[in-house]
C-alpha cells in the first residue's frame, strides 16, 4: 500500500513527467513557484483593496450622511423652538380652550386675531410659510384653510405627534396658496400655560421644502447612487438620484428595527445588489439614507482588478525570462558534463569538462575530469595485466615440460635402482615422483589424508637425507582426513620446520597435529628448533597483516618468497575468507608453532563450491 507521503511524491514526479529535459523542469519548477507567491500575494492585495475602498467609502459616506440629518435636525429643531415661543400666549390658549361659537360674529374676530399674530410671528422666518392651530376636535382654526391637510390628519390618527416631540410630514403641495409649493407640516402639542395641566390642541408650522433640498444640496453620490429622507413613520420625505425600483422596500429595511450597528448593509433588489447607508435623528426619528449599486462602490476595484491581472501576466512573463536565463546558466555544467560523457562512451578518454564557476558544479565537474583519468588509467592497468597474464599462462606451459621430463626421468631412475638392489635409491625416487606428481595436478584442493601422505613422502626425502637427526610425529582425529585443505598447506610447513628450525640447531623434534574447534579444523605444526628473533617474527607477521610480499629476509629465508607463510595465509584467505588464516608463536631458542585454521569442509558435498 502506497502511503500518503509517497503518493504526494509520485504525484510530483509525474506532473513533471512529460517535460524530460531537466533543465525546462526547473523552469517550470520555478516558474510556477513564482506564480503561485505572485498570485497569493496579488489575491491579498485586491482583497484588502476592497476592504479599504469599503471602509473608506462607507466611512466618508456616513459621515456625510450624519451631517446631513443633523443639519435638517437643526432647522426643524430652530422652527420648533420659533413656534413655541407663542404657544403660551393668551390669545393662543384663549382660542383652543374658549373659542366662541363659529356661529357667532366674536368666532370670526378671533380667526382674524389668530391670523395676524402668526402672520406677524412668521414675518422674521421666511422658511415658514403659514402657521395654524388644530384644536382637540380636529378643527382648523384658520381665515383660509379649513380642512386638516392629508399627511397631517394620516399622521394624527396614528397618534403623531408624541409626547413633545415635534412631528414633520413628508413633501405635499399646500392647499391654501394660488402658487401650491410644496411645503413641510411641523406639528407640536399644545398644552396649558397654567398649572393644570393638559392637552389643548396642536401648532402646525408649514416649512419650505426647500430647506431640505438646501440642507442636502452639498451633498454628493457616486454614479448612480441614490439618495432618500424618510420621516418618522417611514414617508418619503425627500428624493435625490436615479428612480429607485423598490422605494416601500426600502424605507421598511430602513426604518425596520434590525439595521445593524455599522450603519450599512447590503441589499438584494431586482436581483441587484445595492449597499445601503443610514443616519438617523433621535429627535425626529428621521432617517437620511444613501443607496449606491455595489458595482458602482466597487468600480475602483475593477479597475485595480484589472491592473492587477496584467501585472500578473507581466510578471509571470519576466519570471520565465530571468528563470530561463539563470537555470540556462546553472544548466550549462550539466550539458558540458552529458556531452563529454557520450565522448567518454566513445572511448574517448581524453574529453575533459572546463567549468570554473567556483560553485558545487565546480566540485562535480572536477570530480568528473578525475574519475574520468581514473577510468583510462585503470583501462590501461587491466589491458597490461591480461597482456601478462597471457605471457604467464604461455610461460607456465612452457614450463610444464620439465617437469614432465624430469617425472619420466625419476621414473626411469627408480627402475633402474630396483634393477640394481638400491631400496634407499629406489624409496627416495618413488617420493620425489609422488611430489613431482602432486605438483603437476591442477586441483587446488585435497583431502587431509592426501596432504599428509605429501609430508611423509617429504619426510622420508629428509630422513634418507639427514638421517635421525629429527623425529616427525603426526595425530589426526578420524573423522577429519576426508575434509578437504588447500593442496601444500602443510607440507611447506614442515618444510620450514626442518630448514629453518631443526637442522640449525642440528637436532629436534616435529609435531603435526589436526583437530576439531569451534566448528572448524585447527592445523598445528611445532618444531623445537632455534626459533624466530623478535624482529624476524615481527616481519613476518606484518607480511601476513598486509606488507608488501617483496619484503622478504636475507639468506636461506628467501625461499619464504614463493612457498612460506605469506603464501599459504594468503590462499586460505583468499579461498575461504578473512577470519581463517595462519599465525604463528615463537621463542628464540626454543621452537616454532604454526597454527592454521581452516573451514570444516566434507570432501564429497562440498570441495566444489568453495574452488574460487
Amino acid at each position: 500500500m502506497v502511503s500518503g507521503k509517497n503518493a504526494k511524491e509520485t504525484g510530483l514526479r509525474g506532473s513533471f513527467r512529460f517535460i524530460r529535459s531537466v533543465k525546462y523542469r526547473m523552469i517550470f519548477a520555478f516558474s510556477l513557484l513564482f506564480i503561485g507567491a505572485m498570485t497569493i500575494v496579488q489575491a491579498a492585495n485586491y482583497y484588502q483593496f476592497i476592504n479599504e475602498i469599503e471602509h473608506s467609502h462607507i466611512g466618508a459616506l456616513v459621515n456625510s450622511l450624519q451631517i446631513g440629518i443633523s443639519s435638517i435636525e437643526t432647522q426643524f429643531l430652530d422652527a420648533e423652538s420659533f413656534g413655541i415661543s407663542i404657544m403660551a400666549e393668551d390669545l393662543i390658549q384663549q382660542a383652543l380652550t374658549d373659542m366662541p361659537d363659529k356661529s357667532s360674529f366674536e368666532y370670526d374676530i378671533m380667526l382674524r386675531r389668530l391670523s395676524e399674530r402668526f402672520q406677524n410671528h412668521i414675518r422674521a422666518k421666511t422658511s415658514i410659510h403659514k402657521e395654524y392651530l388644530i384644536n382637540t376636535a380636529g378643527e382648523v382654526l384658520d381665515t383660509v384653510l379649513n380642512v386638516i391637510p392629508p399627511p397631517l390628519q394620516a399622521a394624527m390618527v396614528m397618534g403623531y405627534p408624541q409626547g413633545t416631540k415635534p412631528y414633520v410630514t413628508g413633501v405635499y403641495r399646500e392647499l391654501y396658496e394660488t402658487t401650491r409649493i410644496d411645503v413641510l407640516s411641523l406639528v407640536r402639542r399644545i398644552y396649558r400655560s397654567s398649572n393644570t395641566a393638559g392637552e389643548i390642541g396642536f401648532l402646525v408650522m408649514d416649512i419650505d421644502a426647500k430647506v431640505l433640498q438646501k440642507s442636502l444640496e452639498d451633498f454628493e453620490l457616486p454614479g448612480d447612487g441614490y439618495l432618500l429622507l424618510l420621516n418618522a413613520i417611514g414617508e418619503p420625505v425627500f428624493a435625490q438620484g436615479a428612480n429607485f425600483p423598490e422605494g416601500n422596500k426600502l424605507a421598511l429595511a430602513i426604518t425596520g428595527e434590525d439595521w445593524p450597528e455599522t450603519d450599512s448593509r447590503l441589499l438584494m433588489i431586482e436581483g441587484v445588489r445595492y449597499m445601503c447607508l443610514n443616519a438617523r435623528s433621535d429627535i425626529l426619528g428621521w432617517h437620511l439614507a444613501a443607496v449606491i449599486p455595489y458595482s458602482t462602490l466597487m468600480q475602483a476595484a475593477r479597475r485595480n482588478r484589472l491592473f492587477t491581472f496584467v501585472l500578473l501576466a507581466l510578471c509571470i512573463i519576466i519570471a520565465i525570462v530571468l528563470s530561463s536565463v539563470i537555470i540556462s546558466r546553472m544548466s550549462k555544467p550539466i550539458t558540458l558534463l552529458l556531452k563529454s560523457m557520450k565522448e567518454v562512451e566513445g572511448g574517448n578518454f581524453h574529453s575533459l569538462v572546463h567549468y570554473s564557476g567556483g560553485d558545487e558544479m565546480q566540485q562535480v565537474v572536477d570530480g568528473y575530469n578525475s574519475m574520468t583519468a581514473k577510468m583510462e588509467a585503470l583501462l590501461n592497468q587491466i589491458k597490461k595485466d591480461e597482456e601478462d597474464k597471457r605471457n604467464a599462462e604461455l610461460y607456465a606451459l612452457q614450463a610444464q615440460i620439465n617437469p614432465h621430463f624430469l617425472y619420466n626421468a625419476l621414473n626411469s631412475i627408480r627402475y633402474l635402482a630396483r634393477e640394481k638392489g638400491a631400496d634407499d635409491i629406489s624409496r627416495i625416487t618413488a617420493s620425489l615422483i609422488s611430489l613431482s606428481r602432486a605438483s603437476l595436478d591442477s586441483d587446488k584442493f585435497i583431502t587431509i589424508k592426501q596432504e599428509m601422505d605429501l609430508v611423509e613422502d617429504y619426510v622420508e626425502i629428509m630422513k634418507i637425507r639427514y638421517g635421525s637427526i629429527f623425529c616427525y610425529h603426526c595425530e589426526i582425529e578420524p573423522d577429519l582426513s576426508l575434509c578437504v585443505i588447500p593442496r601444500f598447506s602443510v607440507q611447506p610447513l614442515v618444510e620450514n620446520a626442518v630448514f629453518h628450525g631443526i637442522l640449525p640447531k642440528e637436532g629436534g623434534d616435529i609435531m603435526v597435529r589436526i583437530v576439531s574447534m569451534d566448528g572448524g579444523i585447527l592445523i598445528e605444526v611445532e618444531d623445537t628448533g632455534v626459533g624466530i628473533g623478535k624482529e624476524e617474527l615481527g616481519i613476518i607477521e606484518s607480511q601476513l597483516a598486509g606488507g608488501k610480499e617483496e619484503t622478504v629476509l636475507t639468506g636461506d629465508r628467501r625461499l619464504m618468497k614463493n612457498i612460506g607463510f605469506k603464501n599459504i595465509d594468503g590462499r586460505i584467505k583468499r579461498y575461504f575468507s578473512e577470519g581463517y588464516g595462519l599465525s604463528i608463536i615463537s621463542r628464540s631458542g626454543e621452537g616454532t608453532m604454526v597454527q592454521v585454521r581452516i573451514p570444516r569442509v566434507e570432501a564429497d558435498s562440498h570441495i566444489q563450491a568453495i574452488q574460487p
